[in-house]
């Protein structure tokens, strides 16, 4: 949760974040004989530390938030005629819903779910689904790519409700030491959220785009049709 993430400092931090990638590099360690091979492995540690670290700052400039799951396997997934195998990156819980997560090490365009082709449909999927899950009690409130590029670290925000990802900004004349341009900056993360009738609307739209494209697939349609 925010909560634990802020009552530990960035040395507590680091340990935990050591034990893990110790933990993930363990097995490459086995067959690294020569020195160079150690070495690398050793840059890379180093390297995953230091993305992770600044990871965790991010983490913390949102509003209160808990993590209730990890590759979370989705109940009964199908669309339009078709079954799919899903894990959810990561699902954390606000007070405004639920919020699903995908993380990525290279470049992400939040356009890249829209339209009636979306080049990266795996979270209006995940939404989709989930919404279709009548044992789920939070309504959704984001969906977002959780960016671990070295350039652009940070969220990737596809559609939220209101102060999910960014606390509502300060009118810049109250803003006190916080700087016009951060303020500034929090301010156009909330313009662009959405109403709860809004998000529903987006999941219906979605709704509409995958299962045509399913039907469209498990028919065997194959047109070329480049975009």
């Amino acid at each position: 949760s925010r909560k634990n993430l802020l009552e530990r400092t960035t040395d507590q931090h680091r340990d935990i974040l050591r034990q893990h990638i110790h933990h993930a590099l363990a097995e490459f360690f086995k067959y690294a004989d020569e020195p160079w091979q150690q070495m690398l492995l050793n840059i890379e540690a180093e390297r995953l530390e230091q993305r992770l670290l600044a990871w965790l700052e991010q983490e913390k400039q949102r509003p209160e938030f808990t993590v209730i799951g990890t590759e979370q396997a989705l109940e009964n997934p199908h669309i339009g005629g078709l079954q799919f195998q899903c894990r959810v990156d990561r699902i954390d819980q606000v007070e405004q819903g639920i919020v699903l997560l995908d993380y990525k090490t290279g470049k992400v365009d939040r356009n890249a779910c829209e339209g009636n082709r979306p080049d990266q449909p795996q979270l209006p999927v995940y939404a989709v689904l989930r919404d279709q899950d009548q044992t789920t009690e939070s309504s959704l409130a984001g969906v977002a790519f959780a960016g671990l590029y070295p350039k652009k670290i940070g969220f990737t925000i596809i559609n939220s409700l209101p102060s999910v990802f960014s606390p509502s900004p300060k009118p810049l004349k109250e803003a006190g030491a916080e700087s016009s341009s951060k303020s500034e900056t929090k301010r156009k993360l909330n313009s662009a959220a959405l109403t709860p009738e809004e998000m529903q609307s987006k999941l219906d739209e979605w709704s509409v785009s995958l299962t045509r494209l399913a039907e469209e697939f498990q028919a065997g349609e194959a047109i070329v049709d480049p975009k």
